[in-house]
């Protein structure tokens, strides 16, 4: 058990000292390591002035078959190598992918220059029952950030999910993506990848697969799947060579709009469901053309909608609808609308969607999942638009009597927020969704909303919107991030966080959008999201107490 605390806020441009948030690949193995101790290492930059990292953590996911044990290493610059072993459940544990917090934010200060490798490495106790595995690295730092200068930042789109399922082998599974840079100085390539989350299921077991990723058609991944027969969802992350997004040999990034072909297969006639995410880092150089500045910026900003994860005593039935706004209900009027604030002017979106996911309650085979969005101002005011129906025919979602599962789909949002004035936005719009899914029962559903938009540029201090991310440390002693030992069903396991904010207070706000993100061993990335009820610059205690179908936190 392990998450994240995702924190969107109001701050002031013009505050002396700021934080930021940051991704980056580090791996992703294309079949099981078994028990061999497979290194990875990556060159991390980060060009802001007055660089303070204050926290970084590897996001560790592999869906795994039996019970085991993951020992993961990291390495931050010139420090010695640490490591924890997590103990992987077994029950159940094709139901989804195991995601580990590890978090090395004791070796910040080895983080000691603009760019500093970070290295790690995984390893199994046993070859059976392991499976391949992916790595991803957040870094949280402070910056001076009044003082301009260069910036690196991370952005992400809406990159396709599929419309339908099918049941043929080696079909391709085509989507796209467009990707804007719109800053008008040069623009470096740091980081970029595909977040991929697939569900392969078959009747009654499926046949392990082979599965081919490419985009542009320069950067192919093929992953070998591993584990046992059940039906399975998990998520894999696509590296994308900067030749492959820039256009050319090197790392700049000359164009202002860039597309993103996507192409997935699996090569045996099983149901097979795709949903893409593109990840892009880079670093802008805002001190190029002083004191003129590029006229605008780009921005991802994330906010959760109602309330929390839905967390009702019963498991929602099939076909029925419910809304997230405010709050989760059955009823539209009563979840009422989710405020959603973005402060700046020349306020343009470039790429929306939703992130829905929820837990199948029930072995029975889900057919259709219904997802809606409206939004008080734009072209369709207060109107549910169908914005994912991923299933018209062909297949089923997930096909099968076995282990119940998580499911997950983005759902692209951008037509319906890119037409609203930066007035409406500063003033707060009111958005609501809507989710249904036939066949099984559900439960703990989540859904939140992530914007990335374009900005104009002022060298005038005034108030904007960002979100960033913490890792919460289990109280264990020995751990770092995730507990390393398993939570026992109705015990209370403890986390810490510490989350600072010196820009919040900059602005007297209060944070407009909060997420604690949970993790169990056995779901795939259960993000059950809960509201953070303090303000900035703190240290906090959770407990949760895990129950058969969620969890609860003070």
């Amino acid at each position: 058990m392990g998450g994240e605390l995702v924190i969107t806020y109001k701050y002031s441009t013009g505050a002396a000292t700021q934080t930021e948030t940051v991704s980056y690949f580090m791996m992703q193995q294309s079949t099981n390591s078994g028990t061999t101790k497979t290194a990875f290492s990556q060159p991390i930059s980060i060009a802001q002035g007055g660089r303070d990292v204050r926290n970084l953590w590897y996001k560790v996911r592999a869906p795994q078959s039996a019970a085991l044990t993951l020992t993961i290493f990291g390495k931050v610059g010139a420090a010695t190598e640490k490591s924890n072993a997590y103990t992987v459940s077994g029950a159940g544990a094709r139901a989804g992918e195991s995601v580990i917090i590890y978090n090395m934010s004791a070796d910040r200060s080895a983080f000691s220059s603009a760019t500093t490798t970070i290295a790690g490495a995984v390893q199994w106790s046993s070859a059976t029952g392991a499976t391949e595995v992916s790595v991803e690295l957040t870094v949280t730092f402070t910056w001076s950030g009044s003082a301009g200068g260069a910036e690196t930042k991370t952005t992400m789109y809406f990159s396709g999910a599929d419309q339908g399922t099918s049941i043929v082998a080696n079909e391709y599974h085509n989507t796209s993506g467009v990707i804007f840079t719109p800053e008008t100085v040069t623009k470096l390539y740091r980081s970029g990848f595909v977040r991929t989350t697939i569900t392969h299921s078959d009747a009654t077991s499926i046949i392990l697969s082979n599965i081919t990723m490419s985009v542009n058609g320069t950067s192919t991944l093929v992953v070998t799947e591993q584990g046992d027969t059940e039906a399975f969802a998990t998520t894999y992350l696509q590296p994308i060579i900067p030749d492959g997004f820039t256009g050319g040999a090197g790392v700049n990034i000359e164009n202002r709009i860039t597309p993103l072909n996507l192409t997935r297969s699996i090569n045996n006639a099983e149901e097979r469901y795709f949903s893409n995410v593109f990840v892009l880092t880079y670093e802008v150089n805002f001190t190029e053309n002083a004191p003129t500045l590029p006229s605008t910026q780009l921005k991802t900003v994330e906010f959760m909608l109602g309330g929390g994860s839905d967390a009702t005593a019963a498991a929602r039935t099939t076909t029925q609808f419910i809304y997230a706004g405010n709050s989760w209900n059955i009823d539209r009027t009563t979840a009422g609308t989710s405020t959603v604030v973005i402060q700046g002017s020349g306020i343009r979106v470039r790429s929306a969607y939703l992130d829905t996911h929820f837990q199948i309650s029930t072995a029975i085979i889900l057919r259709d999942v219904d997802v809606t969005f409206s939004a008080s101002a734009g072209d369709a005011p207060g109107v549910d638009v169908r914005v994912g129906r991923p299933l018209q025919g062909g297949g089923n979602l997930i096909q099968t009597s076995g282990a119940v599962q998580t499911f997950s789909v983005v759902s692209d949002v951008s037509g319906i927020l890119n037409r609203i004035t930066s007035v409406e936005w500063n003033a707060g719009i009111g958005v609501l969704a809507g989710l249904s899914a036939t066949g099984p029962s559900w439960s703990l559903a989540g859904m939140k909303l992530v914007i990335t938009y374009e900005e104009d540029v002022s060298l005038v201090g005034h108030d904007e919107v960002k979100t960033v991310r913490f890792p919460l440390d289990s109280t264990e002693i020995g751990d770092t991030g995730s507990r390393q030992a398993t939570c026992a069903a109705a015990a209370t396991c403890a986390f810490d966080y510490r989350a600072e904010l010196p820009d919040l207070a900059s602005v007297n706000s209060s944070p407009v959008s909060t997420i604690f993100k949970y993790f169990l061993s056995h779901l795939s990335e259960r993000r059950t999201l809960w509201p953070m009820r303090q303000e900035h610059s703190m240290w906090s205690m959770v407990r949760w107490r895990r129950t058969p179908w969620g969890a609860n936190w003070s």
